[in-house]
This record gives C-alpha cells, structure tokens and sequence, in this order.
C-alpha cells in the first residue's frame, strides 16, 4: 500500500518529515497585519482546524506538517521561489520527546538543505502558575526601576507583555541585566519537564544554548520556547525556526479538555531543492518498539537509517509500557517488528522480529542495512 499524500511532486522535506511520523496536512491561509515572520499566532490555527478538537476519545497523538505560512503579510510575502516555508505539530504528547521528536525532524531538513553552524537557544517560561509568578515579580521589579528606564521601555511594560525591554540605552541594559528570569519561577513540574528536553537535547548533539531572553509575547507558548540558529560567516545570528509547547493554548482553544501541543515553524533560504526518492511513500510494515530514555535516542538513529534504505516505519516513541507497543503490534497485524530495549541501547543493537516465520535477529545498528539487504528488504 501506498501512503495518502494529496501532493504530486514530493520533496526531501516531505521524504524527512513522513519517515519522522508526520502526516502531511493543509490549512487555510489568511492575510494579517501583524508581523508573520515565524509568528506564534499561526499555531491558533492550527488548533482550532484539526480534526481532533471534535475528536475527544482519539486517545493517539496527531504529528502533522504543513509546508506554506498560515498567515500572509501582503507587505512581507515569503518569496516562495527562494525559500520554504514548513510547520511542524504534535498534539496529544506531554512529555518532552515530542520536542525533541520536532527538533530532531527539523535538524535533519536543515542538514539536508546544507545548513551548517546550527544550534538551538531555548528557554522555558513555565506554565500558567510559573508565568503569572513571573509576570508579577518581573512587572514589580520594573515599576521599582522606572525612573531609571527610558520612557518607551517603561511604557511597554505590561501584564499581557512581559518581554524583556531591548533597547541600546545604558540605563535600561543595567537594569535589565538584574532582572528576574523565568527559570526562577518554574514549578516543579515545569522544571522536571524542561530538564527532560534538555536531556533529549544533548543527546541530539546539536549544541544549545540556554537564553534567558527568549520569551514571547502575549504567552502563547508555555514551558519550552526554542529557535533554531544558524552562525554565518559574519558571525551574525540568523533565525531559521521558531516553535514551543503551547499547552495552554491548546486547553484554552479547545474548552479545557485537557489538551497538550508542541510546534515550530521554519523559514529558510533554499540551498537545494532535491526531490525525494520517491513520489510514491510505502505504509511501513514494521513497527519499532522501545523502551527507556536511550531507546528512544537510538530509535532517532535507525529512524534516519531506515530512510536511506527507503523503509517507512511505525513508531509510538511517545508510549513508555511496553505492553502497550506490543497491543499496538496485534491490532496492526504487522509482520516485522523492531525492538530496542535497555541493553539493546546501551550496546548499540536492536531485535529484528520476524512475526509470520517466528525467528528474532539480533543486529548491530550500523549493521542494518547490511542485513535488511540480506533478508531482501531492500
């Protein structure tokens, strides 16, 4: 069988984005007066046209893509024939892997297109109790310091905008450099959660930074904020993505039925414009399954292994029981089956099921390819 793609031509950032478990999805667009740039704003959108708001027992995460802006700007229209445009979302995941599921994802298309010198700054503001927190104590701080700030600075100051002023005056630079930062005020489950990103972050090996400054106005996104840079030649920092996890908005757009999301959205340059290997994707007929913090790093790797080898997969890199991955297995009637354990990770292998001829494989990871040509796979 073929996966449902309504595109006639696909291209590497299609190949990437459905071996990654993304599902290719159109939104409509609108035009805007605002600035569109990597606006938060579109992941409104986003929330308030999927089909699983009207959804409420879909108990399965959605991760969708979508490779144009939601908003339009007349005055600053990408130029569609140099650069793309493309918005990635996972709703439904409240842990941190679904960051890192979106970050991974979206490294890989940058590599793709050539980009070298990436990193990411992220940050977290908590969630709704950490804001509110630090809105009041940074607000407090400021009023205190006001007649040191330049008049514009202190006049942006407000409760619905706690952005840290960024102007070149002395007075404000010194007033800001001891301001309070968001990080101070996370709950404890805020903090758990952004520690756990970080983690997936390292793992990654994309190095990062965290930055104490990057926050966004009118809150849209709650606990992690995260851009994606790269460094050019002049040493200047250029933004290629911007995304988060906006829980909060999610619950407040969807009635408070107790809804999580993570997203970003990217604008770069083209440096290539590669088809993918295919206009015709196969529906996997393996499913992975993992268990513990390391399996879920080493699925990234056999992930992007499988792609080369033109080999789709399932993959609930979400779920943490593995009874549930193995249900999962049952209800699809799949014939293979991957599996990455504790000691699998940790000696870089994975248990290659066979579920018609009853035999498992162990195989070394960078051995895979080798042996899915041996088993003709590929």
């Amino acid at each position: 069988m073929i996966i449902e793609i309504p595109k006639k031509r696909l291209d590497k950032i299609d190949e990437i984005a459905i071996h990654h478990g993304f599902k290719f999805t159109e939104f409509p667009v609108s035009p805007t007066n605002i600035n569109s740039f990597l606006h938060p704003e579109e992941k409104s959108v986003v929330i308030k046209n999927h089909d699983q708001i009207n959804d409420i027992k879909s108990i399965e995460p959605a991760m969708i893509y979508y490779d144009r802006p939601i908003f339009i700007n007349k005055k600053q229209a990408p130029n569609q024939k140099t650069h793309r445009s493309i918005g990635f979302d996972i709703i439904g995941i409240p842990n941190g892997i679904a960051e890192a599921i979106i970050l991974n994802t979206s490294i890989k298309i940058l590599a793709e297109e050539g980009y070298k010198n990436i990193f990411i700054d992220i940050n977290s503001t908590g969630d709704k109790n950490s804001v509110l927190k630090f809105n009041d104590e940074l607000v407090g701080y400021y009023k205190k310091h006001s007649n040191i700030l330049e008049n514009q600075c202190s006049k942006n100051l407000t409760k619905k905008n706690f952005k840290l002023p960024d102007c070149g005056h002395e007075c404000c630079r010194s007033v800001k450099s001891k301001a309070p930062r968001p990080l101070n005020f996370l709950s404890e489950e805020s903090r758990n959660h952004f520690k756990e990103v970080l983690e997936y972050i390292e793992e990654l090996e994309v190095p990062y930074r965290i930055n104490d400054d990057l926050v966004v106005e009118n809150n849209f996104y709650s606990k992690t904020i995260f851009e994606i840079k790269m460094e050019d030649s002049k040493g200047r920092e250029i933004v290629l993505a911007r995304g988060g996890r906006y829980d909060e908005l999610a619950n407040k757009i969807a009635c408070k039925r107790n809804l999580v999301a993570t997203g970003i959205s990217m604008y770069f340059k083209k440096n290539k414009n590669e088809r993918a290997y295919s206009d015709e994707i196969e529906s996997p007929k393996i499913l992975l399954i993992q268990f513990g913090f390391r399996a879920k790093m080493q699925s990234f790797r056999v992930i992007e292994i499988l792609r080369q080898q033109k080999i789709t997969i399932y993959q609930n890199l979400h779920k943490e029981k593995l009874s549930e991955q193995f249900d999962y297995a049952k209800e699809l009637k799949i014939p293979y089956i991957i599996v990455i354990g504790f000691k699998e990770a940790d000696e870089d292998e994975i248990i290659f099921k066979n579920i018609n001829e009853s035999y498992n494989d162990v195989v070394k990871i960078n051995k895979l390819p080798q042996y899915l040509r041996k088993i003709r796979m590929v």
